[in-house]
């Protein structure tokens, strides 16, 4: 769950701010923690394999679209336009 002090709307600008446009991310997703191994390296292999799929993922995740020129959550619908390329990233 996000945190209710957390606006994506202020993320996206500061985002915009610090970093040029070509680095700003696509795609968010709020994790609490992280999984890691026992010498502290980061568990990404589960990470990769759900993908940005709303169906897998409990966290929230978001995209940039370019429609809006700001942060959508990925919803069902959302997902499936991407891969349709309905909406383009």
């Amino acid at each position: 769950m996000i945190d209710n002090h957390f606006d994506i709307g202020e993320f996206a600008s500061r985002l915009a701010q610090r970093l040029p446009t070509y680095a700003c991310p696509v795609m968010i997703r709020i994790c609490t923690a992280l999984d890691s191994t026992e010498t502290f390296k980061q568990k990404k292999h589960q990470l990769a394999s759900e993908g940005f799929d709303p169906r897998l993922v409990t966290d929230p995740i978001f995209f940039k679209d370019p429609a809006i020129d700001g942060y959508r959550p990925i919803i069902v619908a959302a997902y499936a336009g991407i891969l349709q390329g309905s909406i383009r990233l």
